[in-house]
């Protein structure tokens, strides 16, 4: 188990934004140099919001880091978790993620960082693994358990397609049933793959007795009813999950470093690495280091955990590494990225910080340019002028709340909505 690295050589510390804080640090291992990005949040500050964001907004795609800052109007912004690289869900995430409580991939068990619900305006995270669970019950209450979503599918297995996943199905043989958003079932048969997935539908793929059962429940013109959930593997007090964003090993539990979850090839080898910590203080950080360049080492995990340990924190999580580690600063690149340039990924994680009318004022924009319909975002901006005008954010929670699924994506509602309580305080 490494201990902490020595210490650091020299730092710069910068103020991002209220809440928000930036550090850039330059150590030595021995006489490895390793450069450290160190951006701390604090949670408790009500101008502060935190959203995961996944690439292109669909469950498949890759997309830069700096493009979904740019997107949502963040202040700063990491990599998130890993992702198939290549074929036809490339970008589709490997571990567990949900966004806003809507499953997005069923992925695998391993650890996963937990945006938790907020509790008094404040943050919390957790970290944790999960369990997906999803069924199909058709209409006399035959019900059949999925193994998957939005993933790979292998024989014998049933695996679900939403439209989220912006891709046809993968191309595995199977026998397909395709679903439209009314829960109609529209076709059936099988299948080589490639499914167009209807708008706000879904498609089962299945093999063995899966597609037996499809055969015998889902015809077309009948209901098929679908249920999707992560349920934490261990209870999770105080933590109710909106968000899971699936990546590993955990570091640190407890205030201890906790290397005991293995199947991570990269664990002893030194490379630029993505993490996430909560300090003993309750404050967040998201943690960047270089490496594969001379004038950066990289670090193992266990080099890493002490690092973070170091740091003070009591929890911490890996994320995506390698050539994925990518910090943004408004609208920067502070770290060095190992390909020579910045890596398209599947998913960021976003820091927001909303301190006032005009810093709100900024973010609606920003998201005016993909997350609101030109509609809704008169009927916000008017409600944003009277909310200016009087100090008052009632008003415009309520507009955000009539609007959402109506012009206004559920990110872009739960942002304001938070922004606007984070204002009243």
């Amino acid at each position: 188990m490494g201990g902490p690295p020595a210490e650091a050589q020299s730092e710069l510390t910068e103020q991002v934004a209220t809440g928000i804080v930036y550090k850039q640090r330059n150590i030595k291992l021995g006489e490895l140099p390793v450069q450290v990005q160190i951006l701390e949040v604090d949670p408790a500050n009500p101008a502060v919001n935190i959203l995961p964001v996944h690439a292109l907004d669909r469950a498949a795609g890759k997309e830069l880091t700096t493009s979904m800052a740019k997107r949502y109007g963040a202040v700063a912004a990491v990599n998130g978790g890993y992702f198939h690289v290549s074929g036809p869900l490339a970008g589709a995430s490997t571990g567990v993620y949900q966004l806003n409580g809507k499953v997005v991939a069923s992925g695998d068990k391993r650890s996963a960082l937990v945006l938790c619900a907020e509790t008094g305006g404040k943050e919390l995270t957790a970290v944790a693994s999960a369990e997906f669970k999803g069924t199909v019950t058709a209409a006399a209450g035959a019900a059949l358990p999925l193994a998957g979503m939005n993933r790979p599918r292998t024989d014998g297995e049933a695996v679900l397609y939403d439209s989220t996943l912006g891709t046809p199905t993968p191309p595995v043989a199977g026998f397909e049933v395709v679903v439209g958003a009314n829960g109609q079932v529209q076709s059936t048969g099988e299948s080589a793959g490639g499914t167009a997935i209807p708008a706000g539908g879904w498609v089962i793929a299945a093999s063995g007795e899966g597609a037996a059962w499809l055969k015998e429940h889902a015809k077309p013109g009948t209901a098929l009813k679908l249920a999707t959930s992560l349920a934490p593997v261990s209870a999770l007090p105080g933590c109710r999950p909106v968000d899971w964003v699936g990546a590993g090993p955990r570091l640190i539990r407890g205030g201890k470093i906790d290397l005991s979850e293995g199947g991570f090839n990269h664990a002893t080898g030194r490379h630029p690495r993505t993490a996430f910590a909560v300090t003993g203080e309750g404050r967040f950080l998201f943690v960047t280091l270089d490496g594969r360049q001379s004038t950066s080492a990289g670090m193992t995990l266990a080099e890493l955990a002490g690092l973070l340990h170091s740091m003070g924190a009591v929890e911490a999580i890996n994320l995506d590494g390698g050539g994925s580690t990518t910090m943004v600063i408004n609208g920067a690149i502070r770290n060095s990225p190992s390909d020579g340039r910045e890596r398209p990924v599947s998913d960021a994680v976003l820091v927001f910080s909303v301190p006032d009318f005009d810093a709100l004022d900024r973010l609606v924009s920003a998201l005016g340019e993909g997350q609101i319909e030109p509609g809704p975002l008169v009927l916000i901006k008017a409600a944003m002028a009277e909310a200016m005008g009087s100090g008052r954010t009632e008003t415009l929670a309520a507009v955000v709340k009539a609007a959402e699924g109506k012009g206004v994506s559920a990110a872009a509602a739960r942002l304001l909505k938070e922004a606007a309580e984070g204002l009243r305080k």
